[in-house]
């Protein structure tokens, strides 16, 4: 059924779901529940870099302990759970200078959801004070070749992308002020 529909997820988060289809199969059930697996195995990441990098129980509990995380992110099986690692990831390698490796987990990040491209562009800017022009370089091409070029390669992703874009989930935030607005007539 969903053969020749475009995918608004990049190409890495949809060779990750091939890969784990035939496990899957048929199952809406399995879908789902892999889809969390995922989520939780992308946020335990970010808690374990998080960690790492700061030994600090307060930064863990901030995150980890977020509601809207389990609720909506793990719970939701949002594969945007892979976009935060990776630019979390590419942020901490950025900060200690490592712009190959941070291009490689931008380019991840970007594979998944090329909303992370947005990110990258930001961090270019950034790096562009306080890395050498090589440095910006690299870690430019390595986004855009491995990030940002395979979507010219998918059909359709962007007409999707715009369909897609006027969805607002339940659990996002945008709902309760849309509802809080439109309640009290305040426009």
């Amino acid at each position: 059924i969903w053969q020749r529909t475009p995918d608004i997820y990049g190409l890495g988060f949809t060779v990750l779901m091939a890969a784990l289809a035939p496990v899957i199969g048929q199952s809406a059930f399995l879908v789902h529940f892999t889809y969390q697996l995922v989520a939780l195995a992308a946020v335990g990441a970010m808690l374990w870099l998080l960690w790492r990098r700061t030994r600090n129980p307060v930064v863990l509990a901030f995150v980890g302990l977020d509601p809207l995380l389990s609720v909506s992110v793990v719970n939701g099986g949002h594969p945007d759970a892979l976009v935060a690692l990776g630019v979390l990831a590419g942020l901490l390698l950025a900060i200690e200078r490592r712009p190959v490796t941070a291009g490689v987990a931008f380019a991840f990040a970007a594979s998944v959801n090329f909303t992370a491209l947005v990110a990258a562009v930001v961090l270019c800017v950034w790096a562009y004070r306080r890395w050498s022009r090589s440095e910006v370089a690299k870690f430019a091409a390595i986004v855009g070749g491995f990030g940002a070029l395979p979507y010219l390669l998918m059909s359709g992703w962007l007409q999707n992308a715009h369909v897609h874009s006027g969805l607002i989930s339940r659990q996002s935030i945008w709902s309760a002020i849309g509802s809080f607005v439109g309640n009290a007539d305040l426009l």
